[in-house]
């Protein structure tokens, strides 16, 4: 039996439930960057890969990391969440965050020192739902929805799922370890 829970909104933190086993979203942090009546558009914040990114073959020329942003589109659709309202079609998501803008205007901007990892983050790939599709997950207890916050995106470790849900507080920090040695055994 599902019940109903909290409807997500841009701007808002995905946790995936501490009991969630799949491949892509256990123990993952997304940041929904947009959602509406037709679907909701996010990226994951607390998957790094090796690589980074830069518009610059100078060694003085800013490098970011690049962040797994989900399964949909990996190998071609780049995401780029910034502190840069002046982007033409920058999309407003939470506070000061937007995203985003063309690897051109990045390419001119990051060696001006306007961006960086401070500011920007880069994404390969997204995560996607169609409408009413994350609702259902939500119901279903997949996700718990909290607002997101500046320091969720400042935090580069790999372990920001934890820093979260020790943030909210209450029993679920203590569910989410049972459930992590629950899965060790």
């Amino acid at each position: 039996m599902t019940s109903k829970r909290p409807a997500p909104y841009t701007g808002c933190i995905l946790i995936s439930n501490p009991f969630l086993d799949d491949p892509y979203f256990s123990r993952t942090v997304i940041l929904v960057l947009a959602h509406n009546n037709e679907g909701t558009f996010g990226v994951i914040l607390n998957q790094k890969t090796n690589y980074e990114i830069s518009f610059s073959q100078t060694e003085k020329s800013p490098h970011l990391p690049i962040w797994f942003g989900g399964p949909v589109q990996p190998d071609d659709a780049f995401v780029f969440v910034h502190k840069a309202s002046f982007i033409s079609d920058a999309q407003p998501i939470f506070n000061d965050w937007y995203h985003g803008g063309t690897e051109e205007q990045l390419m001119k901007l990051l060696p001006k020192r306007i961006l960086n990892a401070a500011n920007t983050r880069v994404f390969k790939g997204y995560s996607g739902w169609e409408a009413n599709q994350l609702q259902e997950e939500i119901n279903n207890q997949h996700w718990i929805l909290t607002p997101a916050k500046d320091q969720y995106l400042s935090f580069h470790h790999a372990d920001l799922w934890q820093y979260i849900i020790d943030d909210i507080g209450g029993n679920l920090p203590v569910v989410a370890r049972a459930a992590e040695k629950i899965k060790l055994n």
